[in-house]
């Protein structure tokens, strides 16, 4: 998932510098975000941060990206045709995040206008109102007539356009949409954008060990290709900031103004690794960049974009948050989050496989209507912190992303439709029972205390004979050690 050189324009000869760059004018009131929750960090504001002194390498050429390794948002209509979407070689081998599994995808909705990037990511978004669900793909293309991507991910529209300790994964190296944080079309004419901005760096500015709000890294920083040296490196995750005396109303360019008082309103959120570039995304042909005005490159814009890049620092605390209605909020750490993840592998209860399987657009464990009873176990470890890139372990489906507390008290909560029901059984390291809580249907709950040595957690969902059913477990906690 890296965003490569090849997207910068080639300098034109010759020609002249564009003299009609907007005069800085007085910043109206901003719009309100058109993605995610008003409490989402994308479109919250730090109060009083504290600023690091380590600057970004000014090796690494600053730009704003909005061509072939950009992203772009299509907007479903009602009467727009079903699509299904093949993994990169025509089989059913797209990687459907948080779900474990590779399968075709059938998107509801898909507009006939869709168009990737034409870079190797290949992004792509698409936003459905009518389910609000926003479709992310990586690596879509068409061939021969045939829509096909290598990553695939349904996330909530009115979610943290985070990843989540339930749901860790997306399509961009920092559990993000490609679309989170970027710089859209619809936003131009704005002083001020109504959320952070998404900033990529080269891979020799990280460090391993992504930091909240950041759920992944690249795969490869795992192994080594993150090259930052200790003190001068950042991890993903990373919030940025402007500091307060930067004068963004002296830069020459009103697009370059807007995009400085944004960083030093919201910030920019390090999630994703380039070659050879510090960038911040814009949507694809959106005209937030202005290195090239009918051919000719603007050394002026340039100057900006460089003056921007050199100022930004790392904030390293912050006194509190507002959220996008200016009210006062506290983030959700991953340990206070939802820490059940319903995703596979899922047995059946007698051995053999499950009847049902875990769908990411739904956020349930889905079982198709059966004429006998059917029961489906899952087990789930903790999370050896002691093991490199431990935050990984998730991904085999059988260790939480955030531990439970043992001792703490804990709510569960079951959601879900149809004729269902589920609990969950406590093991000790030597796989004896040691607790369970009570059966739930969906609408159901039970709070309790988290058994001293319970060090293993095993799921039991339950359906009668009957039409489909689906099923979501949520065990959540306000244990002050959780959110640590």
């Amino acid at each position: 998932m890296l965003s490569l050189l090849s997207s910068l324009p080639v300098v034109a000869l010759g020609g002249k510098e564009a003299a009609d760059a907007a005069p800085p004018s007085t910043p109206p009131v901003t719009a309100k975000p058109t993605l995610f929750s008003p409490q989402s960090l994308w479109n919250a504001t730090p109060v009083d941060p504290l600023l690091g002194d380590i600057p970004i390498s000014p090796a690494q050429t600053p730009w704003i990206e909005e061509g072939a390794y950009a992203s772009r948002i299509f907007f479903a209509a009602q009467d727009d045709k079903p699509m299904t979407i093949m993994g990169r070689t025509g089989g059913d081998d797209i990687q459907v995040a948080n779900e474990g599994v590779w399968r075709a995808v059938d998107i509801p909705r898909f507009p006939a206008d869709t168009m990737p990037a034409t870079g190797t990511d290949g992004h792509c978004a698409i936003v459905d109102p009518a389910t609000g669900l926003l479709h992310s793909f990586w690596q879509l293309k068409k061939v021969g007539g045939q829509w096909r991507a290598t990553k695939y991910v349904a996330s909530p529209l009115a979610g943290t356009g985070f990843g989540t300790a339930s749901n860790p994964d997306n399509v961009r190296a920092s559990g993000t949409s490609s679309v989170a944080g970027m710089m859209l079309a619809s936003e131009r004419g704005l002083a001020v954008l109504p959320h952070a901005l998404a900033l990529c760096l080269d891979l020799s500015s990280f460090s391993s060990g992504p930091v909240f709000p950041a759920t992944m890294e690249d795969y490869k920083g795992v192994h080594g290709d993150y090259t930052g040296k200790p003190g001068q490196s950042f991890k993903m995750g990373t919030l940025f900031l402007l500091p307060p005396h930067f004068d963004a109303e002296a830069l020459h360019w009103e697009e370059a103004r807007v995009i400085a008082r944004t960083l030093k309103r919201h910030g920019a959120y390090l999630v994703d690794a380039t070659i050879g570039t510090a960038s911040l995304s814009a949507e694809i042909g959106s005209g937030w960049s202005k290195s090239s005005v009918d051919g000719v490159w603007q050394n002026s814009w340039a100057q900006d974009v460089k003056r921007i890049f050199g100022a930004l620092r790392a904030v390293t605390s912050v006194a509190g948050w507002l959220d996008a209605n200016g009210a006062p909020f506290t983030p959700t750490p991953w340990g206070w989050q939802n820490i059940l993840s319903m995703r596979g592998p899922w047995s059946a209860a007698g051995g053999g496989s499950a009847l049902g399987r875990y769908d990411g657009a739904a956020d349930m464990l889905l079982v198709p209507a059966t004429s006998a009873p059917c029961g489906m176990v899952k087990r789930l470890v903790r999370r050896d912190p002691g093991q490199t890139a431990s935050w990984r372990q998730w991904m085999t489906g059988q260790a939480f992303f955030s531990n439970p507390v043992l001792g703490a008290e804990y709510r569960l909560a079951a959601v879900g439709v149809g004729a269902i029901e589920g609990r969950l059984l406590f093991l000790n390291g030597e796989y004896r029972q040691v607790g369970a809580t009570d059966i739930l249907s969906p609408g159901g709950g039970q709070t309790f205390l988290w058994p001293a040595d319970a060090t293993l957690v095993e799921m039991q969902i339950d359906k009668p004979a009957g039409p489909q059913a689906g099923m979501r477990l949520e065990l959540t906690t306000r244990d002050p050690r959780a959110a640590a």
